[in-house]
């Protein structure tokens, strides 16, 4: 890609440099055609001018025969043959072509410096789409291999893969911060149906493969079926949708991108459904039920009294980061609507300190290997079916639909 990169940007100067005209010149930059023209035209109407101005006075006081045989007339007559002067000199130096080449030649370097910024955001766009697709691609590999581990194979490889699937988060982290860099327009419209449909491809992998590891579960090929599942309906709701996306805000097409986001929006509400208030997969019927309990009346207390709070100060949120320019962002800020917002929703969420601190000390006092369990099996065995299900429909939507 450098090499095809680096032949276009050789023939766009090829191209430039076969209509530079010579650049030798002691005139300024400053100067054009029509700036010396109506300079000399200048010179002329000053010199007839005043010989106007001076026949006048002269008539008024004297003969006018006397004029002609004056000083004053002699002296403007002299006077006038400077133009005429200058625009001899003009033409013998050609100077309105070497100010017309000057001029072409400054057009052409801006539009090649245009051009090549052009091709630099291009490459770093396209650069951009190679990582995006080569991070998507590991993960479906990943997640294979996890699909399709049998038992009786050496544990290392599973733990190996489970380690890759650990640290293909910081993968995801670098891609959306590619996408902020490279794809401002569209980024805040796509990031969080992608990131949903990546947790839950990703989230779902490491917990099958947590599942296939321990080898008192019976039930591990049960869940790796629903694992492809899962794979196929964040590979056609998602994966497809948001590559599209991209290669239209590269192309500029506005149309299509405005139509395949909005598609992408559509599906990215299941994600989202989906991944709303997952609790922790804390084990059951053991000292980790308190703070399960608790998590859930917090979780009502909250949603009681900070819902309608909440949802305003999101709104406000989205208005600031959508600014363009930060005036505009800090006038939102220093707003009074934003002060009322700020306040009322941290008077909410103070409301629903007592039952928040039942909850922390809930966690406090639970073992922290009951903690732990969470972060290998992130999900439950009911939650990767419900997920499956979801997946299965969603992908059979999209191909029945394909199909009239």
């Amino acid at each position: 890609m450098d090499e095809a990169f680096m032949s276009d940007e050789k023939t766009s100067q090829n191209k430039t440099a076969k209509k530079q005209p010579p650049a030798a010149s002691f005139f300024p930059a400053a100067f054009d055609k029509e700036k010396i023209t109506r300079f000399i035209w200048w010179l002329i109407g000053l010199v007839v001018g005043c010989n106007v101005v001076a026949v006048c006075v002269y008539a008024s006081q004297r003969t006018l025969a006397d004029y002609f045989d004056s000083k004053s007339y002699e002296a403007l007559l002299a006077t006038l043959l400077i133009p005429l002067l200058l625009s001899l000199i003009a033409q013998a130096f050609k100077i309105d072509e070497k100010v017309e080449a000057e001029k072409l030649q400054r057009e052409q370097k801006q539009e090649a410096a245009e051009l090549l910024a052009k091709e630099l955001i291009r490459k770093r766009q396209t650069d951009t789409l190679e990582k995006t697709n080569a991070m998507w691609s590991e993960l479906y590999r990943l997640s294979t291999e996890v699909a399709y581990f049998k038992a009786g194979q050496d544990a290392g490889s599973i733990r190996e893969t489970r380690k890759k699937l650990e640290c293909l988060i910081n993968s995801a982290e670098e891609m959306l911060n590619l996408w902020y860099l490279n794809f401002p327009q569209v980024v805040l419209e796509v990031q969080e149906q992608a990131l949903n449909g990546l947790n839950l491809l990703l989230l779902s992998a490491l917990t099958v493969a947590d599942m296939v590891e321990d080898k008192k579960r019976t039930d591990a090929k049960e869940m790796q079926n629903c694992l492809l599942v899962i794979q196929d309906g964040v590979r056609f709701g998602l994966h497809y949708s948001l590559m599209q996306i991209f290669h239209y805000a590269m192309e500029d097409k506005k149309f299509d991108l405005q139509n395949q986001m909005s598609q992408l929006a559509y599906r990215g509400k299941i994600f989202k459904e989906l991944l709303r208030d997952q609790p922790p997969n804390l084990p059951l019927n053991t000292l980790a039920d308190s703070p399960r309990k608790l998590r859930e009346e917090f979780l009502a207390d909250y949603q009681a009294k900070c819902t309608a709070s909440k949802a305003a100060w999101d709104q406000m949120s989205k208005k600031i980061t959508h600014a363009d320019r930060d005036d505009e962002k800090e006038q939102i800020v220093n707003s009074a609507e934003f002060g009322r917002m700020w306040a009322a929703f941290g008077q909410a969420e103070k409301s629903a300190n007592p039952s928040l601190e039942k909850y922390r000390q809930a966690v406090k006092d639970c073992p922290p290997n009951l903690l732990g369990v969470s972060r290998k099996q992130v999900f439950s065995d009911d939650q990767i079916k419900q997920f499956t299900a979801a997946m299965f429909l969603e992908t059979d939507l999209i191909r029945l639909k394909a199909s009239v």
